[in-house]
């Protein structure tokens, strides 16, 4: 609906009248909404940006993009849905903040009204500025009634429709909103009404039915696509929004959801109904081979091992769900106590079969309560001398059999995602969230039995849903439209293996906390903090901190602090958001990054990155905030202010200790490698706090680790021979060390010879994992200030002539993964996807690729297509044109880059990342440079332009007449009486041409369209007008975008995809339109928008035809800048039917090493006739005079070399004039082409493209070693480092069984073509003893 047309009182409805954005937005009036009649999908964004003020309409930058991308995968346009904003004007800052803005405006209005004893009434009274999202709601409830399908984009979108906040509770959630025929809240009032007071919004209803109402629609909320753009965990998220989009128009065809509530049976009233129902259970589950999905419920704010089990819950599907409470939730019992034991034998007796499939979600959480209140499994390991009997161990081993998790299974099949109950369950189910049902106020605080019942029985039956359902398809790579067919069952195995023996164990043995050293260790983080906090305040001392702290508490209108800081010294806290960003200012860290509000953003990893740019003194602050790479190794002096504050106050002020003294962390492996994870974090403790972690009286700890197996592992699977022989050595780092700092290592200290040691370890791995020089300095010259660039590019340079397969291998290794679209780990098999974008240090534990941005387009066999759509697998089974034949290729999508802009001197502007590649023209050779290398006066080699008879689809009239709208035309959307819209579509003519519009409106009414012309009665003006009832379905699908102007016109994307006939009508028609021949031999088409003559150049040289840009040139009196695309005549008009063709001249220099080749051919040059047996193209005098030049190294035109001899050059050569960033930070991405030379064309620029599963294997097969000595304890696993716990008498007999078994072997199979694979491999591994860890 266009704004415009309502104008600015009351837009569509809304209050805008009492809305604050309309004096505070800068743009002159709101966006329009896009309501196409009979539209059942409503999309919601939150409010315009700048591109959608550019082009007055919603969704139409980068998340419009993406949005386009969700409609294509469902053979959808923007024409078939309804896309909207909650808020037709774009706020002046991030919307948050103009909400607090807002805020903090009628808080000082209310105290003006109060101090001046204002009222409502009196004249001067300030009323309340109204929440522009309450002034807007109106025009969204509007649209309501003629809507199925709601899909609200974001937090904003979702509580404008349903009252409810947390997107990221209801993401996916299939909601039933009441729809209201009158408007709400009674906003339909004259202008200059009040606005009524908030009251809650349409109340989503508490049931969960599979079908609705006739007076509901569905609401499916999603997360914005604006924030799958940002790097981080936003971006491993555009698949799920996807699959939401997938899920809504899937709802939208059933007008039903795939779910129903629980067959409940809620209070059993004896043990005798209890026995009965797991009986029922278990003879369903083996009847028809089906799982029993279990989970309980406990107590949150009790710790885990002594937490009481509230209720158990089971379920065998549709068939039934059973919840036996144990406490009510006032807190009593729920059975007498005869009672209890005749229940929990009912439960050991299905928990123990061994025919019945117990499926669990986070089973390491549940199975060891079970265990423990029913007295089974190895959860009861004894006391350290606690006398045991053989029998009694054998008794207590076996515990809960036959178990499955959904957990494990989703980490298995996509390490990256979420693997909570509620998130996977919207992947593989259509259930509603339900966990909000047991909270109050954020709190877990059932309100009764019942509810908390129907809660775990939700628990229940979403679990055996998705394990029953499509999740184990997905395990085996068998389910329908999934990223790859990728079997993870042996994954999925590993994993519960890891879940039983690594685990489960390590939670319930925990490790033993010394209180009083603990207190020592506190006391020397306590000094270290002052100190650093002290040194900074120094720092700071000489900057402008102060005048910069107190500009801060004026705009935060802060008087008691302003006050204190013009009459006192301002101190510096670390702690402190606003005084850690003035003190990186005034310090002048280079920070690029901002966060998502436009603040300086102060993350560890950020700083880290920054401060090697910074001046002495700004890398000396940093370096005292968050420390060095040696004080995470454990040398407390190299520690940062944050690292010791977080030490304290996590492990040392409040230690989580049980009742047994011990700490028992919560582990999990939800990690993307595999690697384990614990919470509170007990694997990363420096080493000088390692002291506080010791063994019971009488016992010892014995650690174990691997020995360099990461880069072991790699060198093994290079077959890099002088880097195995390296591994022959005592310590290799050693050997890389010496070579790295000469005679300085050889002659120095030991504590030096030490850190010089971890630095080259540093170095060397920083090179196997793939980073870049300039990374591998970043992170080394904040404690190795006297290093250069240059010496790490020098040292580079010697590694890799000493281990080139080892480099060779890794970059093989990367290419392998980008083609293949996923990693798979060498010992495991683990997937991973790399949804958040492809990172080297990511593959190969950054050798960066190269990348262009989604809107470059690729020449394919099915015409010139952007490669975000081939990214979408919108053309499946197309084929690259390489320069020289078409070739398969798989798209890669390779994160976030910045922009780089190569102009060249025929006017192209090609946009790429960093690295990207180019082919140019060399001394001897073509060679490969990429993007900032290149230089002004280089020459890239463009695809000759020769036409390709490529794409399809569009009729030639069709494509003719779309060119002639494009060069004269108008899509315009028109409301008219009753606001009722239409579209028109506008084509202008000299009147002269009755014939060419006679042809026109034929042309539209053989299409059902409804044309008519028009002609002045005073100038040469005329037109031909069509306006038809499906029109603008069929010109938006061409590509048309309803009121575009002669700024904002482009060539759609989908001309590129037409067919060689249709392309060059395409032309044709634009020719006809707006070009012109003044001179007869150098035709030229003019406009004031550049961008539009680079999208026909490019089209143009899609049909054989070469033009290039000239200008800029002053166009009219409004000093409006002109450009001029240009064509060689005869060119033209051969290749656009206009006449008869002239030949083809390239105005470009052929490569001087392409001349010498060719004259190197050609036999000597001889006087008079020539005899036979010469080549004919040598016979003439013109061709002896070239001949002549060429061999004395002068310079011959492509087109001569063509003409004269019959040579065709692949690539035509063009000067660069310029290489610039462009500042923009885009999605970007690649093509692996499946051919020798592994090039594609984009824009017709050639262009060319183990230790975390062996730690848990070893710990298995340990634990199954030590399992009849329960005395002997795993305690922690830290990366690849194993620590027990061990009477003193038997650590040299556990150290011995851990070197016999820890060491292999391990299968490893990597699948890199060429390369060693299916091996099976050992380990080097070192094993110490102690009484505390910082000793082993």
């Amino acid at each position: 609906m266009n704004a415009s047309a309502q104008g600015d009182d009351n837009v569509q409805g809304c209050r805008c009248d009492l809305c604050p954005l309309r004096v505070d937005r800068q743009h002159k009036r709101p966006i329009d909404d896009e309501i196409h009649p009979g539209a059942a999908v409503l999309f919601i964004g939150e409010a315009p940006g700048k591109h959608e003020l550019e082009a007055m309409r919603p969704f139409v930058g980068a998340s419009g993009e993406e949005l386009h991308k969700y409609l294509r995968q469902a053979h959808l346009t923007r024409s078939d849905v309804d896309i909207a904003n909650v808020l037709l004007c774009r706020p002046p800052a991030d919307l948050d903040d103009y909400l607090k803005d807002v805020a903090d405006r009628n808080i000082d209005r209310a105290k003006a009204n109060k101090e001046r004893g204002w009222r409502e009434a009196d004249p001067g009274y300030s009323p309340p500025l109204a929440d522009p999202r309450d002034c807007c709601r109106p025009r969204l409830m509007r649209y309501l009634p003629d809507k199925r399908v709601i899909i609200p984009l974001g937090g904003t979108a979702l509580e404008a429709v349903t009252g409810l906040d947390k997107i990221s509770f209801w993401r996916g959630s299939p909601l039933r909103v009441e729809q209201f025929a009158d408007p709400p809240w009674g906003y339909e009032g004259a202008v200059g009404s009040p606005l009524p007071v908030r009251q809650p919004p349409h109340p989503v209803r508490g049931d969960v039915r599979e079908t609705r109402a006739e007076d509901e629609v569905w609401v499916v909320p999603s997360l914005h696509p604006a924030y799958t753009l940002h790097e981080g965990p936003g971006r491993v998220m555009r698949g799920v929004v996807a699959h939401d989009v997938r899920k809504a128009l899937r709802v939208l065809k059933d007008d039903r959801i795939s779910w129903t509530e629980p067959n409940l049976t809620l209070t059993p009233t004896s043990p005798q109904a209890v026995e009965e129902a797991l009986a029922e259970a278990a003879a369903y589950s083996l009847a028809h081979e089906t799982a029993v999905a279990v989970d309980i419920e406990t107590d949150p704010h009790t710790p885990r091992r002594q937490t009481a089990m509230w209720m158990v819950g089971f379920s065998w599907g549709d068939a039934g769900t059973f919840i036996i409470p144990f406490r009510a939730v006032s807190g009593s019992t729920w059975w007498p106590d005869a009672y209890q034991e005749r229940i929990y034998e009912a439960l050991r007796a299905l928990l123990l079969h061994e025919g019945v499939k117990k499926v669990f979600h986070n089973h390491t959480f549940d199975v060891p309560i079970l265990e423990r209140h029913l007295k089974i499994g190895p959860t009861h390991t004894p006391a350290v001398g606690e006398e045991i009997t053989a029998a009694e161990v054998e008794r207590r081993r076996p515990g809960v059999t036959n178990i499955a998790d959904t957990m494990v299974a989703h980490h298995a099949v996509c390490s990256e995602l979420s693997h909570s109950l509620a998130f996977v369950a919207t992947l593989y189910t259509d259930a509603r969230f339900w966990k909000d049902t047991v909270k109050d106020g954020g709190k877990w605080n059932p309100s009764s039995d019942e509810v908390f019942a129907l809660y775990c029985a939700r628990d229940c039956l979403t679990t055996w849903r998705i394990w029953e359902g499509a999740l184990r398809l997905d395990l085996r790579g068998q389910l329908p439209g999934a990223k790859s067919p990728v079997d993870a069952t042996e994954v999925y195995e590993h994993g519960m293996q890891v879940a039983k023996r690594v685990l489960m164990p390590l939670h319930e043995n925990g490790m033993r906390f010394d209180l009083e050293k603990a207190q020592e260790v506190r006391k020397v983080l306590v000094v270290r903090e002052a100190e650093c906090r002290d040194r900074m305040q120094v720092l700071l001392e000489p900057t402008d901190y102060a005048s910069r702290m107190l500009e801060r508490a004026k705009l935060a209108k802060a008087k008691d602090t302003q006050i204190r800081y013009e009459n006192e010294a301002v101190h510096f806290h670390p702690g402190g958001v606003w005084g850690i960003r003035c003190a990186l200012e005034a310090m002048k860290v280079p920070i690029q990054e901002r966060t998502a509000t436009g603040l300086l953003a102060t993350g560890q990893e950020i700083l880290a990155k920054a401060a090697p740019y910074a001046s002495s003194n700004g890398r000396d602050f940093v370096r005292l905030l968050i420390g060095t790479a040696e004080g995470k190794a454990g040398n407390v002096t190299a520690m940062g202010w944050r690292a010791c504050v977080k030490l304290r106050t996590t492990y040392l002020e409040n230690p989580s200790l049980d009742t047994d003294g011990r700490l028992h962390a919560d582990w999990r492996m939800l990690t993307h490698t595999g690697r384990l994870a614990s919470s509170p974090n007990c694997q990363n403790f420096p080493a000088f706090m390692r002291s506080v972690i010791v063994p019971e009286r009488g016992c010892v700890l014995v650690s174990t680790d691997f020995a360099r197996v990461e880069w072991h592992a790699q060198a093994l699977m290079s077959g890099d021979k002088a880097l195995l022989k390296l591994f022959e050595e005592e310590d290799p780092h050693d050997v890389n060390a010496k070579l790295i700092f000469g005679e300085r290592y050889i002659t120095a200290e030991k504590d030096v010879k030490k850190r010089l040691r971890r630095l080259a370890k540093s170095f060397v791995y920083g090179l196997g994992y793939g980073a870049t020089d300039m990374t591998i300095w970043e992170n080394l010259v904040t404690e190795w200030p006297e290093l250069k660039p240059a010496d790490v590019r020098a040292v580079s340079k010697r590694m890799k002539a000493l281990y080139p397969m080892w480099f060779r291998w890794r970059d093989d290794l990367l290419d392998h993964t980008r083609m293949c679209g996923y990693l798979r780990s060498a010992i495991m098999g683990r997937v991973r996807y790399f949804l958040g974008g492809l990172e080297a240090t990511e593959v190969l534990n950054n050798k960066a690729q190269a990348c262009v941005p989604a809107t470059a387009r690729i020449h394919t066999d099915r015409g010139f297509v952007p490669i975000s759509a081939l990214a979408d697998g919108l053309h499946p089974g197309a084929l690259a044109w390489t320069g020289r034949r078409y070739a398969p290729f798989s798209v890669l999508r390779m994160g976030d880059a910045e922009v780089y802009e190569v102009t060249l001197a025929n006017g192209l502007v090609f946009l790429c990342d960093a690295r990207h590649a180019l082919l140019t023209v060399g001394v001897d050779d073509y060679e490969w440079v990429e993007a900032h290398a290149l230089r002004a006066g280089a020459r890239v080699c463009l695809s000759v332009a020769i036409p390709h008879d490529v794409g399809g689809v569009v009729d030639a009239e069709t494509a003719y007449w779309f060119g002639r709208y494009l060069g004269d035309g108008h899509f315009s959307l028109i409301v008219g009486d009753h606001d009722r819209t239409r579209y028109a579509v506008t084509i202008a003519f000299d009147k002269r041409d009755a014939s060419a519009m006679e042809r026109c409106r034929m042309f539209f009414s053989a299409h059902g369209v409804t044309a008519s012309p028009y002609v002045s009665g005073t100038t040469n003006q005329a037109s031909v007008d069509a306006v038809g009832k499906d029109l603008a379905r069929w010109w938006s699908d061409l590509g048309a975008v309803p009121n575009e102007n002669a700024h904002t016109k482009r060539v759609p994307r989908q001309v590129f995809a037409y067919s060689l006939a249709a392309r060059k009508a395409y032309l044709r028609g634009y020719w006809d339109a707006d070009g012109s021949h003044a001179a007869p031999r150098e035709p030229k088409a003019r406009c004031c928008q550049r961008p539009l003559l680079h999208d026909l150049l490019c089209l143009a040289r899609t049909v054989g035809c070469e033009a290039w840009i000239q200008g800029p040139y002053r166009a009219d009196e409004h000093g409006h800048v002109a450009w001029e695309l240009r064509f060689v005549a005869a060119q033209l008009d051969g290749q656009l039917q206009r006449g008869p063709g002239g030949r083809l001249r390239m105005d470009a220099r052929a490569p001087e090493f392409e001349i010498k080749r060719f004259v190197a051919e050609l036999p000597p040059a001889r006087h008079g006739p020539a005899p036979r047996g010469v080549p004919r193209a040598y016979r003439t005098a013109t061709q002896s005079t070239l001949v002549c030049r060429m061999r004395r190294g002068g310079s011959v035109g492509l087109y001569t070399l063509r003409a004269l001899f019959g040579v065709d050059l692949p690539y035509y050569p063009v000067e660069v004039l310029s290489v610039q960033p462009t500042g923009r930070v885009e999605p970007v991405f690649t093509l692996s082409v499946d051919d020798s030379e592994h090039r594609y064309e984009a824009d017709g620029v050639i262009s060319r493209n183990c230790a975390a599963d062996a730690a848990n294997i070893a710990a298995i097969r340990l634990y199954d070693a030590f399992t009849p000595t329960p005395e002997v304890r795993l305690v922690n696993q830290s990366h690849d480092s194993l620590t027990y716990e061990c009477p003193e008498e038997r650590a040299e007999w556990v150290a011995e069984t851990i070197k016999a078994i820890m060491p292999g072997p391990y299968h490893v199979r990597f699948n890199v073509p060429g390369y060693p694979n299916d091996m099976d491999v050992f380990f080097g591994v070192d094993v110490k003893a102690g009484t505390d860890w910082s000793q082993v």
